[in-house]
C-alpha cells in the first residue's frame, strides 16, 4: 500500500497516511496526480492538505493531530451547540450496525442516509401518536362520566372547532405523517345534537383530537417547509415523504426517482435544507461552508430568504463562508470581507 507522510507540521512526526484509503472510500474524488485529486462534482483540484481538511473525519486520523486547536475554541462547543455544515456534505459514514463486517470507512450518499433518518423519525412519531391515542381512547368512557358540566355549549363554535381539527389532520396527512386511511368519518351529519350531554361528549372528543394531533406539530411544520422549498426549487420533480422510504421523488411523467438520481446541485440543496430543518437545535450556532456549491444561481439568490424562514422555526444563528455575491445578494451590510495582510 502506498503511503505518504503528511506534509504539515501540526501532525505528529512520523505519521504516515495510506493514499489508497482516499481512492477506495471517497467516491467523489478522482485521483489525477501523485498527491492531487479532482472533486468531480465541483471540478476543484485538491491537494493532500485539502483532503485532510475536507474529509479528515472520514479518515483514520486523530482530529487533535490535524491542527493545534486553541483552548477557547475547544471550550466553545461546551457553552452552546455549535455545528459545522461542511463543503463536503454529500457523503456520510454509512450505518454499519447491521453489517456482519462493520467498516468504519464505508460511506453512503448523504441524501440516502437522511432519507432513512427521516423515515425513522416519521415512524417514531407515528408510534408515539398511536400510543398516545390508545391511552386517550381507553380512558375516554371514564372521562365522559367524570366530566363536570361546563354549562351550555355553543354548537356553532364546536362545529368550527371540529372543522378546523379536520383541516389540521388533512395537513398532517398531506405532509406524509399520517396515512390517508387513518382519516375519520364525519363526526355528525346534518342533524346536529341539541342535547347538552351529547354536546359535552363531542367537546371532550374534540379536545382529545387536539391533543393527539399536537404530537405532530413540530415535525409537521418542518416537513411542510422542507417540501415547499424543495418542490419550489426542483424542476419537473415532486418530493413526497413516506413512512418507509423517507424521501420519495417522482417526475412530472410519474417516474419514480431515488434520492441518488438527483443532480449534485439538487443533492446539495436537499442536504442543506435537511441539515438546517432537522438536525439543528434551537439557539445553536451554525457554520456553513460554501453554501453555493453546485447550486443554480437563482437558488443562490434565494438562499438567505429560505434561511430566514427556517430560522423562524428554530431560532438559531448562522455564519456563512461564501465566495458567491449571489448568496449575499442584497445583504452586503451583513457581510465581512476577509482580506490578506497589508503588503
Amino acid at each position: 500500500m502506498e503511503e505518504f507522510p503528511l506534509p504539515f507540521s501540526p501532525l505528529k512526526e512520523g505519521l504516515r497516511f495510506p493514499l489508497e484509503l482516499i481512492d477506495r472510500h471517497i467516491e467523489e474524488l478522482e485521483r489525477v496526480g501523485h498527491d492531487t485529486w479532482l472533486q468531480v462534482q465541483t471540478g476543484r483540484k485538491l491537494q493532500l492538505e485539502d483532503i485532510i481538511e475536507l474529509y479528515g473525519e472520514f479518515l483514520p486520523i486523530d482530529p487533535q493531530q490535524k491542527r493545534k486547536i486553541p483552548d477557547w475554541l475547544t471550550k466553545l462547543p461546551n457553552e452552546f451547540d455549535v455545528r459545522l455544515i461542511e463543503a463536503q456534505r454529500l457523503l456520510n459514514v454509512a450505518d454499519s450496525r447491521r453489517s456482519r463486517r462493520p467498516d468504519p470507512y464505508r460511506f453512503e450518499p448523504a441524501v440516502s442516509s437522511y432519507s432513512k433518518e427521516l423515515a425513522a423519525s416519521v415512524q417514531e412519531i407515528q408510534a408515539k401518536y398511536g400510543t398516545f391515542s390508545q391511552q386517550l381512547d381507553s380512558s375516554f368512557p371514564m372521562r365522559v362520566f367524570q366530566a363536570q358540566s361546563a354549562g351550555s355549549i355553543d354548537m356553532a363554535e364546536l362545529s368550527k372547532r371540529l372543522l378546523a381539527l379536520e383541516k389540521r389532520r388533512q395537513r398532517i396527512i398531506a405532509a406524509g405523517l399520517l396515512a390517508p386511511q387513518e382519516q375519520s368519518a364525519p363526526i355528525f351529519g346534518p342533524q346536529q345534537p341539541e342535547d347538552e350531554t351529547k354536546k359535552s361528549i363531542l367537546s371532550l372528543f374534540a379536545q382529545d383530537i387536539e391533543e393527539k394531533l399536537g404530537v405532530f406539530d413540530e415535525i409537521r411544520a418542518r416537513v411542510e417547509l422542507f417540501k415547499e422549498l424543495v418542490n419550489k426549487r426542483f424542476a419537473y420533480k415532486q418530493l413526497d415523504i413516506e413512512r418507509q422510504a423517507g424521501f420519495r421523488f417522482r417526475t412530472a411523467a410519474g417516474q419514480q426517482l431515488l434520492p441518488t438520481d438527483l443532480s449534485s446541485g439538487e443533492q446539495h440543496e436537499l442536504v442543506l435544507l435537511y441539515e438546517l430543518l432537522f438536525k439543528t437545535k434551537q439557539n445553536a450556532l451554525i457554520l456553513i461552508d460554501e453554501p453555493e456549491l453546485s447550486l443554480h444561481v437563482a437558488w443562490q439568490v434565494e438562499f438567505l430568504n429560505d434561511l430566514t424562514r427556517i430560522i423562524k422555526l428554530s431560532s438559531f444563528d448562522v455564519i456563512l463562508a461564501t465566495h458567491s455575491p449571489q448568496i449575499i445578494n442584497d445583504k452586503f451590510d451583513l457581510a465581512i470581507e476577509l482580506k490578506g495582510p497589508p503588503v
